[in-house]
């Protein structure tokens, strides 16, 4: 993958697990009766943190 491309997609990565975690605070504190789809979005941006760090660690 070209550097610049790898740039671009480490972005939109991080922008996406920011989405998720103020998605994740807000299911949290608005729908506590069901905390499946507060920890579903959670370790979706969890998952999603960790591809970004594979990306960055495996093209360097």
């Amino acid at each position: 993958m070209k550097p610049e491309t790898n740039i671009k997609l480490q972005k939109v990565l991080t922008v996406i697990f920011l989405i998720l975690v103020i998605a994740t605070f807000v299911t949290y504190f608005l729908i506590k009766e069901t905390p499946v789809i507060f920890i579903t979005i959670g370790f979706t941006a969890i998952g999603v943190r960790i591809i970004t760090y594979l990306l960055k660690h495996f093209n360097k």
